[in-house]
């Protein structure tokens, strides 16, 4: 039960934080928190971590080139 409840803080306070920075659309958070939940709860932290990495790659080439 923690251990569910750690995992789905962990998704949402990385939803609210690329909300807030403007990175993701509210569509795209609503995806990536789908995303997120099906992998950390299927998949488990290494195939979170990839997809996380995934995501602050894309962000953050998308930030450098505007």
């Amino acid at each position: 039960m923690v251990d569910a409840l750690a995992k789905i803080l962990v998704i949402v306070t990385l939803a609210v934080a690329t909300y807030v920075s403007r990175s993701l659309t509210f569509s795209g958070v609503l995806a990536s928190v789908f995303l997120g939940i099906i992998a950390l709860f299927l998949g488990g932290w290494d195939c979170f971590i990839i997809l996380l990495a995934f995501l602050i790659l894309g962000v953050a080439f998308t930030k450098y080139r505007r």
